[in-house]
């Protein structure tokens, strides 16, 4: 809907089912034409995935000619974007189970993301991992960043016992709101095998 130079859009709600795959999205934005900038715009939209077996979408995009690496697994997400007052906000979860890809796998695996602006976090954990260097079967990874600094972490189990972490932080420079570069240096880095740690 619109009036003047200042419109609209309302999704009220999409909903796909298809071959075990849902969707299903929500929103509505709104904005002014004569001022078209973020400042002026609101907008909120909400997506929800369900998929019960991800092999199903590789014989979907097969159909269209699109060729994927071996997929399996069930996956879960949901998504959430908002924008007010120039201030953009993203929410996002995603969960799988018996996941595969090629020659990987994952028994489980969590991702979340949290940001305001540049500002928020993101997180993964994996578990039940095989195909991964060095016999990797679980790994955690989270990152916190805002304009005035950027912190990696990431810590995980492999195979014979052996255990690692390390540590990232970094300044990152910008100019307006593009990034230009990162300082980074490694703050921690601890390698463990049983009763042996080297940091």
């Amino acid at each position: 809907s619109g009036q003047g130079l200042r419109g609209q859009l309302q999704l009220g709600e999409l909903a796909v089912a298809l071959r075990g795959i849902k969707l299903q999205a929500s929103g509505a934005v709104q904005g002014d034409a004569q001022t078209p900038d973020l400042a002026h715009t609101t907008a909120q939209l909400g997506v929800q995935v369900d998929i019960a077996q991800l092999s199903q979408v590789a014989q979907l995009l097969a159909q269209y000619g699109v060729t994927v690496p071996p997929l399996a697994g069930k996956l879960q997400g949901k998504t959430s974007l908002q924008l007010l007052a120039g201030q953009l906000r993203l929410d996002g979860d995603v969960n799988g189970q018996a996941l595969q890809l090629a020659g990987l796998r994952a028994q489980r695996l969590a991702l979340q993301l949290h940001t305001v602006d540049l500002t928020g976090k993101v997180s993964l954990q994996a578990s039940g991992l095989a195909g991964l260097p060095l016999g990797i079967s679980q790994v955690t990874v989270s990152a916190d960043g805002s304009r005035q600094q950027l912190a990696v972490r990431a810590a995980g189990q492999a195979a014979e016992q052996r255990q690692f972490a390390l540590q990232l932080t970094g300044r990152p420079t910008f100019k307006g709101s593009t990034l230009q570069s990162v300082q980074a240096q490694l703050s921690e880095l601890r390698l463990q095998q049983r009763q042996d740690v080297l940091q």
